[in-house]
């Protein structure tokens, strides 16, 4: 027990006070996304890997953003799209406003646990969205899927939210990565 303890002090999960007792830390939630963050920058199927994760994971979390997005959230995300599409239209990649709506959709579930994961994800995925972007269509067809997302999440309707998400992840996962559909919408048919 005293290993086990041990441990999860050096990950920063626990602290440990002589005389006190051993307490969960304050950035528990940081502290678990780091270490997951770290371990996918580790990992040689790294972007695989990521993409799956996001293919189960920011599907739901758009569904639950349009089941919660204030009207505030939703004109964030009307205005990031605008710039998005100022910047392409200017001939650049989009990528900042790329980064920012999947961001603003996270911060609109009210949920810090989510909003970690999503930067945490960010932060991994920066180099290949990047890379992502760089065709003019490409970026086109990233801001066509972000309005479909935006149109669903208007609409107050989580499940064509989640559809809309999800293709937007699978078709980066398909045309920019050459991954395999590794994962499809509710688990019916993986390959």
């Amino acid at each position: 027990m005293r290993e086990a303890m041990r441990l999860l002090d050096e990950k920063g999960l626990v602290v440990i006070k002589p005389g006190a007792g051993t307490f969960v830390t304050e950035d528990v939630v940081e502290a678990i996304v780091q270490a997951f963050s770290n371990l996918l920058s580790e990992s040689s199927d790294s972007a695989g890997d990521v993409f799956e994760m996001r293919l189960l994971l920011e599907p739901h979390v758009a569904s639950l953003a349009a089941q919660r997005a204030t009207d505030f959230d939703i004109e964030r995300l009307r205005r990031i799209l605008k710039e998005q599409n100022a910047d392409i239209e200017a001939g650049g990649t989009g990528v900042t406003y790329d980064t920012a709506f999947h961001f603003a959709i996270a911060n609109a579930t009210n949920n810090s646990a989510l909003v970690a994961v999503t930067h945490a994800v960010s932060d991994i995925l920066s180099q290949s969205r990047e890379d992502s972007l760089m065709s003019s269509e490409r970026s086109k067809k990233s801001l066509h899927s972000h309005l479909q997302i935006l149109a669903a999440i208007e609409s107050r309707d989580p499940e064509a939210t989640e559809l809309a998400m999800h293709e937007h992840i699978a078709q980066i996962d398909r045309e920019v990565h050459d991954l395999p559909a590794r994962t499809q919408l509710g688990g019916a048919g993986q390959t």
